[in-house]
């Protein structure tokens, strides 16, 4: 469920300056109107599995008939959803698409444009009917709705699009509804309340950057419009907390935010304070590839022999699906990160999944049921939808996994511990130059130019000039590192400093 812009447009907007049009409350744009969110939603059908449809854009429409384009995803191929996720088991879900500012004034409805295709998956299938809307005509086809009564946006700060799958019919291939009334416009401003928000991953670009880490806020600019790379306000506020798990795309080190990057964000939208409360967000590093197909979903199946990872589909970018089923095949240069941000060695990531629990977010080439990997990385199960679960370092100051690295000190042979001051890290939010307290367990491992050795022989090669990868569990409230591993060599991804 990822947004992408293309390398062209990223490069236009950040260009000049357009794609970082902050601001306060949960959008900001150009003048003339007010904040404002757009969220969809879903209605059950006892018929269907999934209905996997591609959003590609939203217009009101103006009392006079005038259209305002408040969402447009068109050049980098629209919003992959599954629809059924849009229906929680305890009622209705709701997803923010986006945030925008329209001209004030009265709106009577919404046209939605969408991918004619959609991937249909018949109740008790594995696999997907590839249909089409009824009419459609074209690679697209245009949805239309009214609001119950009409909105004005110097009031009204939300739109809800409710897709009525009770209302949609598969005959054969094609989709009905009685009136062609596939979907609807909601209460503008609810029912919203906490456990009815479904986590989604945006893409953009940071600016309006403040605070202190682990607490930050910062607006995310993003989305090319039809007239090309201008911001129309699709603007998100973000925050972020001790649990946000912040990582760079490559697996590097030294993860940190700073305005002008482009980073995906993946968390809830908090419908109270009008933001987005923060999971994981990923900076990207180096020059941004084409949009890359992407995956999320449940671990079924793993083979660390055969390099593979099948996982159950719960949403997705860039494609369809045709099966509820997917094979992952990594490669030697797959870039795997697990649940806390770490980067990890294939061998790491595979010890790591638990069949049945843990959740992938996958980036790489889709064909068919088969996506060739280029990184992996472990997610709360929120960034697929149905709420709940936040990131793999717990919030309020507990313990958080971390991956460091940096100059060593106050050496202890006899009590295997030393002192190391940070240099480098993944995972959780270190500080440059903290003083952290490594102590060792009877399971920790020791390694040196890519050897593995005993404590003893470690430590007998650790000198106050070395410089010594450790992963472990950090406590903030006392910087004691307990070591899981360490090397006098840094893995790949570690430079030494």
């Amino acid at each position: 469920m990822l947004r992408k812009l293309s390398i062209g447009v990223i490069a236009a907007m950040t260009a000049i300056g357009l794609i970082s049009c902050g601001g306060g409350g949960g959008a900001a744009g150009t003048s003339g109107g007010v904040n404002a969110n757009l969220f969809i939603t879903g209605a059950a059908n006892s018929s269907f599995d999934h209905v996997w449809a591609t959003v590609t854009k939203v217009d009101l429409v103006g009392s006079s008939g005038k259209t305002s384009s408040v969402y447009n995803s068109t050049s980098t191929g629209g919003q992959v959803v599954d629809l059924l996720s849009l229906q929680g088991t305890s009622g209705q879900q709701y997803m923010l698409l986006t945030g925008f500012k329209a001209p004030a004034g009265a709106y009577t409805g919404a046209n939605v444009t969408v991918s004619s295709s959609v991937s249909i998956v018949p109740k008790g299938s594995s696999s997907a009917v590839s249909a089409t809307f009824a009419g459609s005509a074209g690679s697209s086809t245009v949805l239309t709705s009214k609001f119950a009564t009409a909105q004005n946006f110097a009031t009204s700060k939300n739109v809800v699009v409710n897709f009525n799958l009770a209302n949609w019919n598969l005959n054969g291939t094609t989709i009905s509804a009685p009136n062609n009334q596939f979907v609807q416009c909601g209460p503008p401003n609810g029912p919203f309340g906490p456990g009815n928000q479904i986590g989604d991953s945006y893409f953009g670009a940071v600016s309006n950057l403040s605070g202190t880490a682990p607490t930050l806020t910062f607006a995310l600019g993003f989305g090319p419009t039809a007239a090309g790379p201008v911001c129309i306000g699709n603007v998100v506020n973000v925050v972020t907390s001790a649990s946000t798990v912040i990582s760079n795309s490559d697996g590097s080190t030294n993860p940190v935010l700073t305005n002008g990057e482009l980073v995906d964000v993946a968390g809830t939208f908090d419908t109270t304070n009008n933001v987005l409360d923060a999971t994981t967000i990923t900076i990207h590093v180096g020059a941004l590839p084409p949009p890359p197909a992407m995956v999320f979903g449940l671990v079924t199946a793993e083979s660390l022999a055969n390099n593979t990872i099948t996982l159950t589909v719960n949403g997705c970018g860039g494609f369809q699906p045709d099966s509820t089923s997917l094979t992952v095949n990594v490669t030697p240069n797959t870039t795997y990160v697990d649940l806390s941000g770490v980067t990890d060695t294939e061998a790491q990531f595979f010890g790591n999944l638990v069949l049945g629990t843990t959740n992938i977010q996958v980036q790489g080439t889709q064909s068919g049921s088969a996506m060739t990997a280029n990184s992996i990385r472990i997610v709360p199960p929120m960034i697929i939808g149905g709420g709940g679960g936040g990131g793999g370092n717990s919030g309020g100051g507990g313990p958080m996994t971390v991956s460091v690295g940096g100059p060593v000190s106050n050496v202890d042979a006899s009590a295997d511990t030393f002192s190391l001051t940070v240099a480098q890290w993944t995972g959780g939010w270190e500080t440059p130059n903290m003083v952290l307290s490594v102590v060792t367990t009877p399971t920790t491992t020791y390694r040196a130019n890519s050897t593995d050795i005993s404590a003893a022989v470690f430590f007998s090669q650790l000198a106050t000039s070395s410089v010594v990868h450790v992963r472990g569990t950090l406590d903030p409230t006392t910087s004691i590192l307990t070591a899981d591993s360490m090397g006098l060599i840094p893995p790949p991804g570690f430079k030494k400093g």
